[in-house]
């Protein structure tokens, strides 16, 4: 009975054993398991990561030079004529520069002049000479100034970029701002640039309008507001 008893205590042990060894070999294939899921989860995720940055690349590059203007005018704050400072003016017996070509027209008073500038037809490879843009000019003022000026530019986001950079790229200490300001129920982008050096101030409107953008100086007396878009 005794040796019986100890037989039966040494197969459960053995039992005991086995099942242990055999839960311990299961534990450890569900660790290797689980730890080749994570890694497989981790590489996806990386992949996936890797796949949303292509695919913004990819939306960027799909993007019209239009939608990238608007998303600038949509992130900037809104600023007006009045706020800063421009009144309206009497223009009723001004003179009257208009384009047909460009769609817009432009009253300044009767003592002022203007002049063309143009893009050289074999410079810019166009069959004729191209108007880039016209400047208005006071009694007195410089050759080659000007009181204000109103330039046509490439309808790109990269244009209007260089253009701002551009401006002020004298001074060390220019300050830029930017805002977005309805003009002529049009919205545009407006770039202010200021330096302390004699209390440098340059604005410039960005429209875009007729596959172009319209680069409007505005000067310290509002003469730019005699401009208007003919639609």
């Amino acid at each position: 009975m005794k040796k019986g008893l100890k037989a039966l205590g040494i197969i459960t042990i053995t039992l005991v054993i086995a099942i242990g060894f055999s839960g311990c070999g299961k534990s450890q294939k569900s660790i290797v398991k689980s730890q080749k899921s994570v890694a497989q989860e981790v590489n996806d995720y990386d992949d996936d990561q890797i796949n949303d940055h292509d695919d913004n690349e990819k939306i960027e590059e799909l993007k019209t030079e239009d939608q990238k203007i608007k998303e600038l005018i949509n992130s900037l704050p809104e600023t007006s004529l009045e706020k800063l400072g421009y009144k309206k003016m009497n223009m009723s017996n001004w003179k009257t520069y208009r384009n047909e070509e460009f769609g817009f027209e432009v009253k300044y008073p009767q003592s002022w002049t203007f002049g063309e500038w143009k893009c050289d037809a074999k410079k810019c490879g166009f069959p004729n000479d191209v108007v880039e843009g016209v400047v208005f000019n006071a009694p007195g003022d410089t050759p080659g100034g000007g009181t204000w000026a109103v330039t046509f530019l490439d309808n790109t986001l990269s244009t209007i970029e260089k253009e701002i950079k551009d401006g002020g790229s004298q001074f060390n200490d220019k300050i830029e701002e930017r805002s977005v300001i309805k003009f002529q129920n049009k919205d545009c982008v407006l770039a202010s640039v200021i330096s302390a050096q004699n209390k440098w101030v340059s604005r410039n409107m960005f429209c875009p309008y007729q596959e172009k953008i319209f680069k409007i100086y505005l000067d310290k007396g509002g003469y730019f507001r005699g401009f208007e878009f003919l639609k």
